[in-house]
């Protein structure tokens, strides 16, 4: 019977090395460039007609429905001076609702790229256009109920 194979504790002196940046894999970086470019074009999943009806939509929503803020006056000051109406609901709450292609307005103002800056130069992504940044997502650790809490 062949004797058995010897294990071999986690990491090894190879990834100590790698992890102290003097072995073989050291000044290696996987993520050397931050985001990638686009080479291939996007592919519209929604035609022109129900990207309308979805516009349209949300239109309606924001003009008869609107957004409730809670305990967030500031930011309500911010869309009654862009033009939205704040009407109160509450102590410390706001329903604020936005005429039919406001929004709409107010996003043809952003630019379709920028760049967001690290500390570190280096790592700064270009955001929009042809440039694809890859983040973590994260969901909400619980759910909130505006009547009920937490």
């Amino acid at each position: 019977m062949p004797a058995p194979l010897a294990r071999r504790a986690r990491g090894g002196r190879a990834a100590m090395q790698v992890r102290r940046g003097t072995g073989a894999g050291a000044g290696v970086n996987p993520l050397h460039v931050p985001y990638i470019t686009r080479g291939i074009p996007t592919h519209d999943i929604a035609s022109e007609e129900g990207l309308d009806a979805i516009i349209a939509t949300a239109d309606r929503i924001l003009a008869e429905i609107g957004i409730e803020f809670r305990e967030d006056p500031e930011t309500v000051r911010l869309f009654q001076q862009a033009g939205g109406k704040a009407r109160e609901v509450g102590p410390e709450a706001w329903n604020v609702t936005f005429e039919p292609g406001l929004i709409r307005g107010l996003l043809a103002t952003a630019p379709a790229e920028f760049t967001q800056y690290a500390r570190n130069p280096a790592k700064s992504v270009r955001i929009g256009g042809k440039s694809m940044v890859f983040a973590p997502a994260y969901g909400s650790p619980f759910v909130m109920d505006l009547d009920k809490g937490r």
